[in-house]
């Protein structure tokens, strides 16, 4: 009986490892190391936000449509992490909808869809002085995501307002 409990708890370790998505690798590997800063965002306090002003219909709307929200920023481009998450991204189902090169700064925006629906957004960047990564999950529709990223003075989420102009 031990046997058997090790054997399935041993496949399910390695089932676990190898699913991870190159997102949550970056996370786990940068998380807390110096020279990083990450911050993951969960559900909750988008809904907390939305309560601060009860007014804002499209920010309630919004909010009970992300599922989360993860930054990662590294103070130094030579980490590398966002070339290997460009390379992994294709074969993951996403599809590239946006690139931007301007000098040393180069900007990829990938989706993930349900139908006509975003389930994930991940923009990775590099310019001489930093690499960001920013994952955003839900069922949001490509209008949200630039008004999301237009309404955003943060660190790398102006980028997502880049998007409003697939939608003309």
């Amino acid at each position: 009986m031990r046997t058997i409990t090790l054997v399935i708890s041993l496949f399910l370790l390695v089932t676990n490892a190898f699913s991870q998505s190159p997102i949550d690798k970056a996370f786990s590997q940068y998380s807390g190391k110096p020279g990083f800063t990450s911050v993951s965002i969960t559900p909750e306090l988008f809904q907390l936000l939305s309560m601060v002003d009860a007014k804002d219909e499209e920010l309630k709307q919004l909010s009970e449509k992300i599922t989360s929200l993860k930054i990662l920023v590294s103070e130094d481009k030579a980490a590398g992490f966002t070339n290997e998450i460009r390379k992994q991204m294709v074969g993951l189902n996403y599809k590239t909808i946006m690139q931007i090169a301007d000098g040393e700064q180069k900007v990829d925006f990938f989706v993930k869809q349900n139908g006509e629906m975003i389930t994930d957004l991940v923009m990775v960047a590099i310019d001489k002085t930093e690499e960001v990564l920013i994952s955003l999950s839900g069922n949001i529709s490509l209008q949200e995501l630039s008004n999301l990223g237009s309404s955003s003075g943060k660190i790398g989420m102006s980028h997502i307002s880049l998007l409003k102009s697939l939608e003309e």
